[in-house]
């Protein structure tokens, strides 16, 4: 699965076999990162190694969610074997955290990284300000000025603006489209609030 966008991925374009293929792929691939972690952390000191290694784990677990969720819900399949080993895994990290203790495999995630990629929260806000846009230049919303009106409520440049429409296709995936445009409206206007909240608007760029 593509590391970027892991939940483009579509299962109905797989055989029953293929879907079966990859289900036993991302278990021993988390099972690997697993072990990797554990590993490193025995036997190195904090390095960016061993911060990979915990981002390729989180990642490996996602997609084990991932796959298993996608397979009930586009195919209507139970995939087997269950994943207990994995959600133990997340089970114990969630019990550490819900007690206010921060477990290392998480502090660590985010060290040693290079730049601040795009979350599934921040892509969903920005496709609600495209479908406002993309609604705007239909005809569907009366609004002329629909590119500052986006701009001034995410708190962005123009040429940000630019470029999530130079990849709408990306941004928006799997993402609900408003049907009306009181909703589309609204939702571009939440979303706003919340983008610009997070130290993502003009003032940060």
């Amino acid at each position: 699965m593509d590391k970027g966008a892991p939940e483009l991925f579509d299962l109905r374009c797989l055989s029953t076999q293929g879907v079966d293929q990859l289900w036993e792929e991302v278990l021993r691939n988390e099972q690997r990162c697993a072990v990797a972690c554990v590993e490193l952390s025995q036997t190195t000191d904090q390095s960016n190694e061993l911060y990979e290694a915990n981002r390729s784990w989180w990642f490996a677990a996602h997609e084990v969610l991932a796959v298993y969720n996608l397979a009930q819900v586009q195919l209507g399949r139970t995939l087997a074997p269950f994943p207990g080993m994995a959600l133990m895994r997340l089970s114990k990290l969630s019990h550490d955290l819900g007690q206010g203790i921060v477990p290392e495999v998480v502090r660590d995630a985010s060290k040693g990284r290079i730049g601040r990629p795009i979350g599934w929260a921040e892509r969903r806000d920005i496709a609600h300000a495209i479908y406002y846009i993309e609604a705007c230049k239909v005809g569907m919303i009366v609004d002329r000025a629909y590119n500052m009106t986006v701009r001034q409520a995410y708190q962005v440049t123009s040429r940000t603006v630019q470029k999530w429409m130079q990849n709408a296709n990306t941004l928006c995936a799997n993402v609900p489209r408003a049907l009306s445009p009181d909703e589309i409206t609204n939702r571009m206007h939440a979303s706003g609030k919340r983008y610009a909240r997070i130290g993502r608007g003009a003032a940060s760029e």
